[in-house]
Formats: structure tokens, sequence, C-alpha cells
């Protein structure tokens, strides 16, 4: 059977330059661009040179701004729950080096990431194990104090579908729920019938795959 680790997906990164409140802002669109080497850029440097360690040394989880306005930055790191210290640092310094070298960058609360490759099972067998588990997965990790689920079904004997969902630990399990169902929503909407992909929004995260 074609064995995957769902822990793979070990952090992300958000930059965005609003205050991220679940009822305001996550679940919405909006964005704009910087210029670079401006008092923005300089802020946003800044910040992501310090995210690595502040959130290895906060259970890996760190949020926090910098800077005044029009030009405050707010940025969140995140790791699984689990992930060593070392381990974290390094996966959020990657993401937050990868931010830095982006000379223009769209500021947007919900960044969305699909693969090309179509589905080349029963579409119909497909969305009913895929739904089945995202429903599960949902429920589990706005349950769980640390936001976070992982879990893995059977496509074929030869096949199975990975997905993976987490919330801020910052936020109310409601508001995780709803974020995490919107964020299902946004992925069907384009990549339901992908063979993967990643909707990352400033208070949850959502990957899956096959």
């Amino acid at each position: 059977m074609k064995q995957r680790s769902s822990s793979l997906i070990l952090c992300f990164v958000l930059i965005v330059s609003f205050v991220a409140s679940v009822s305001a802002q996550t679940c919405v669109h909006n964005g704009k661009n910087f210029i670079p080497n401006g008092t923005y850029d300089a802020n946003r440097r800044l910040i992501l040179s310090s995210l690595p360690s502040n959130a290895a040394a906060q259970d890996g989880f760190y949020s926090g701004s910098i800077g005044q306005e029009p030009s405050r930055v707010y940025a969140a790191g995140m790791c699984i729950p689990g992930a060593e210290a070392n381990d974290c640092s390094a996966c959020i310094k990657g993401a937050s080096d990868w931010l830095v070298q982006a000379r223009y960058w769209e500021i947007v609360p919900q960044y969305l990431v699909m693969n090309t490759a179509n589905i080349n099972s029963n579409i119909t067998e497909f969305k009913k194990i895929w739904e089945g588990l995202i429903h599960g997965i949902i429920a589990a990790a706005s349950a769980q104090k640390n936001g976070y689920k992982a879990d893995v079904a059977a496509l074929t004997p030869f096949q199975n579908i990975y997905a993976l969902m987490q919330c801020t630990p910052d936020i109310s399990s409601g508001d995780c729920d709803n974020c995490l169902r919107q964020s299902v929503i946004d992925y069907q909407s384009c990549c339901g019938e992908k063979t993967g992909g990643y909707v990352m929004r400033p208070t949850a995260f959502f990957g899956g795959s096959c």
C-alpha cells in the first residue's frame, strides 16, 4: 500500500497587513501589494527574522506585530503539535526566508495552492470517502485544545486519502470549526477533483492529498 506521512506538513507562516480577527477577516477575501525596500518591507523582514525562535520557544505557535499604521505588519507561525523545537524553528525559518525573497507579495487572508493532476479514481466514490474523512477531522480538530487533527482513509487497496487540519490555539472551538468548514468549501470550489492542495488562513490550515 502506498505510504505517506501527513506529518510532513510541519508548519506554516502567514504575514498580513491587518489584525486577523475571525469574524471580520479570516473567512473573506482581501488583499494588496507592497513596494520593496519601504517601511512595510523593513517591518516585514524584521518580524520574519524573529518568528522561528519565537514560535519554537512558545510551544510551536507565535503571533505578533511590529511597526505603526499604515506600515504595521502582523505575522503568525505555527508548527504541528509534538514537533521538536529545532525542527519547528527550521521549518518556520525556511518559510520565512521564502517570504523575504518575494519582491512583491499579495497579502491576503487566504492562500490556496492545488496540485494540477486530476483524480483518476471513481469520482463519486472518492467524494463519498473524502467527505466522510473531512467531516470527521473537522469535528476532531475543533474539539481539541490544540486544534489539530490528521487522518487517513483508504480510497483503494493501493491508494489512500490524507488530510490535516489545524487551528491556531488562540481561537474558540466554534471559530475553528467555522473557518475549517469555510476552507473546505473554498478547497472544493477549486480543487475538488484534484489530487491535493491546501488552504491557509490567519487562524487555520487545511491540507489534503491522495
